[in-house]
């Protein structure tokens, strides 16, 4: 029960922080109940937990363009969907294996923004 509550908090977080609500400050902390949930939990659990996150946070964020385009939506909506699933599972695997608390604090954000740096340099 608590798990489902980890993934209904962080959905609830990423949607407040959206328009119209637009409480923007609500997606600095909405990751941390998955990562709560991605730290109890096992590898395929947390893919599936983000893929289901991600899912409703992007599908929300990007129904405008399903909306005009389905194939281009579906494209979209999928690969951030797959790509946010990937990052708390790999997350979630090594922060079960961390002892550090520094390590604990610092890694999700370090992983996420060094993912972000080498998709920049990509160029299809």
């Amino acid at each position: 029960m608590k798990k489902i509550l980890y993934i209904t908090l962080s959905i609830l977080f990423f949607t407040l922080s959206l328009p119209p609500v637009n409480w923007g400050f609500l997606s600095f902390v909405a990751f941390v109940p998955l990562f709560l949930f991605a730290r109890e939990s096992s590898f395929l659990s947390a893919l599936t937990a983000g893929i289901l996150t991600g899912l409703a946070y992007f599908g929300l964020l990007f129904y405008w363009i399903a909306s005009y385009t389905p194939a281009g939506g579906a494209v979209i909506i999928g690969g951030l969907t797959v790509y946010f699933g990937l990052y708390l599972a790999v997350t979630g695997y090594f922060l079960k294996r961390s002892k550090d608390i520094w390590f604990d604090w610092l890694f999700p954000g370090a992983f996420w923004l060094s993912l972000k740096w080498l998709i920049g340099f990509w160029k299809p």
